[in-house]
């Protein structure tokens, strides 16, 4: 039989402890050619405003061989962003839109890639939606596959900040050391700024850097990408006080994106010595 389309094969499933009939439904399609589906992700998982966001559009054959299939791969530059570069086979957007043009040879179950990379604009706030709904396949002999609505969410830096102090409780007279953790749970951030105002009853030893003139410890990162943490660490002296608080507070991390989070006090009472 010369046919071309889906095959639909359902199945009725009864039985005296079943309340109702069950049915089960499988399809399959049957093609003498190529069938052709698209589908597209993107990295990072998280973008931010003025950060660079790849497209990756995958192309996978579900019918017969593909041999020497001349395609066509469009795809809308999306609102909100700005266009960047173009990977393999690729030409710069025209009308809007990235195009590719490649000959396909694809076993049933085999896929194929078309990328491109977009900046999200600076102005983008944090929570945009980015919707990329405008990309397909196309061949001349077989037609054309548009893929369903994809989209991406632009966030800003999120920030935790702790800290905990060794050891704890401190004594005087003695060194502690402080250790701080920074995790990021949104976008890439830049140029990180950790600072730590240390309490007056601390002397510092070392650590980060140093300014006598605001009594505070400050550290750089060029960038924390999503989902990583990082710490810093600096070291005090106590000076000859005991039972009494030492409470350091105020310490925070800001990055370039604007955004700033500070850390809960941290509270210790000194202990004197023991006889």
């Amino acid at each position: 039989v010369d046919y071309s389309g889906e095959i639909v094969n359902q199945a009725l499933i009864e039985h005296p402890l079943i309340s109702e009939p069950v049915t089960v439904t499988a399809t399959a399609v049957a093609s003498d050619d190529p069938i052709l589906q698209i589908e597209k992700s993107s990295e990072p998982a998280m973008p931010g405003a003025g950060k660079p966001l790849t497209y990756t559009l995958k192309v996978t054959n579900v019918g017969q061989p593909a041999i020497n299939l001349p395609v066509t791969v469009q795809d809308k530059i999306p609102q909100n962003t700005t266009f960047d570069s173009v990977g393999l086979d690729g030409n710069p957007p025209t009308g809007g839109k990235v195009t590719w043009q490649r000959d396909l040879n694809l076993e049933h179950g085999a896929s194929d890639v078309f990328s491109f990379t977009v900046n999200v604009n600076a102005d983008v706030p944090s929570g945009t939606v980015i919707t990329n709904d405008t990309y397909q396949v196309s061949n001349t002999g077989i037609g054309t596959t548009v893929g369903d609505v994809y989209t991406t969410t632009v966030v800003d830096p999120i920030f935790f900040i702790s800290k905990y102090l060794d050891p704890d409780p401190p004594g005087a007279n003695r060194e502690v050391t402080y250790t701080i953790s920074v995790l990021n749970k949104g976008s890439l951030a830049t140029d990180l700024v950790v600072t730590d105002p240390l309490p007056p009853e601390l002397d510092y030893v070392r650590g980060g850097s140093y300014s006598s003139s605001k009594h505070q410890v400050t550290w750089n990162l060029d960038q924390l990408p999503s989902g990583e943490s990082v710490q810093f660490q600096f070291t005090g002296y106590i000076n000859d006080i005991a039972y009494v608080p030492l409470v350091n507070q105020g310490y925070k991390v800001c990055s370039a994106e604007g955004v700033c989070k500070t850390g809960r006090p941290v509270n210790s009472l000194v202990e004197g010595p023991n006889f």
